[in-house]
């Protein structure tokens, strides 16, 4: 694992249904936005179902879902000092690319979901953005307080110098079907690490 500790959580099994989250054993009531959001620019690739709480969680936090198709990323977003969000692969594969804001890129590799156990990667500063592997992935984004683009997160333009190099040549590794990153990057396979 590279010395490196896992930023995350490893919780019981996650289902998303049309009007409920359900996490290990508690489960959420939701309603989901019946309009899909088609990001436009740089990053495309994927689509975003937002989704609000309807129970006390309502005023901590809210979600989204993203639909990446094979080797598409998410855009690469800042994380708002304050907030904070929890992600967790719920079906597919992929990585969550990440740089701290001292400049040290990590990638978290999730080959597949892993059944009755799924990991939760929790972020509270710095960069990031998923990118698909081979089958695609569907990623849930829990943002605590509720997702405002103005107060929450920022998205960061494409090979933007506000980022290292190594971070910009990992993306186009993983979004180009390479294994062979960089070095310099911290690699941390979460399915590895799930199935120890």
């Amino acid at each position: 694992m590279s010395g490196e500790r896992l930023i995350g959580t490893f919780i019981g099994p996650v289902h998303f249904e049309d009007t409920s989250l359900k996490v290990g054993t508690h489960s959420h009531p939701i309603e989901k936005s019946e309009e899909l959001i088609r990001p436009s620019g740089d990053y495309r690739g994927y689509v975003i179902q937002e989704f609000r709480f309807l129970d006390e969680n309502a005023k901590m936090c809210s979600g989204a879902e993203f639909r990446i198709q094979p080797y598409g990323s998410t855009s690469v977003v800042e994380i708002f000092q304050g907030s904070n969000t929890a992600e967790m692969l719920i079906e597919g594969n992929g990585s969550l690319l990440m740089a701290s804001p001292d400049g040290k890129v990590s990638v978290y590799h999730l080959k597949e979901t892993c059944g009755s156990v799924e990991f939760c990667i929790t972020s509270e500063d710095g960069a990031s953005c998923w990118v698909a592997g081979e089958r695609g992935a569907r990623v849930l984004d829990i943002t605590s307080p509720p997702y405002d683009p103005n107060t929450t997160e920022r998205t960061i333009p494409l090979d933007s110098k506000e980022l290292p190099d190594l971070f910009w040549a990992s993306y186009r590794i993983l979004a180009t079907k390479s294994e062979l990153l960089p070095e310099g990057v911290i690699f941390i396979d979460v399915s590895k690490e799930l199935k120890e």
